[in-house]
């Protein structure tokens, strides 16, 4: 779905339009729906709702491709490092990792 109702409303300078995105996710054989909104500046003219769809795709596939470098090769998620300065410098550390790999 998408909307130009806030264009003229909000006070955003590049609001142009808002939209909800839907997507089904099964894992493991659970279903669940994912719900997103979005805002672009882009005009209908060049941005469709199907155009958005494919732009949200594209990021959710990029997100995805940076969370598995992070999570699955890095077990991020996993980590117990919890105190002082180690969090923000392991992150670092893994941002320097992933920049590495993508290069």
């Amino acid at each position: 779905m998408v909307s130009r109702m806030l264009h003229d409303y909000a006070n955003w300078p590049y609001l142009d339009q808002v939209f909800r995105l839907e997507r089904r996710v099964t894992e493991q054989g659970t279903t669940t729906v994912e719900v997103r909104y979005g805002i672009t500046s882009l005009p209908p003219q060049h941005a469709s709702a199907k155009r958005l769809r494919e732009i949200a795709r594209t990021e959710w596939g990029i997100e995805h491709g940076v969370y598995h470098r992070r999570d699955v090769t890095l077990r991020e998620d996993a980590c117990q490092v919890r105190r002082g300065q180690a969090p923000q410098v392991l992150a670092a550390l893994n941002n320097v990792v992933v920049g590495i790999g993508a290069g």
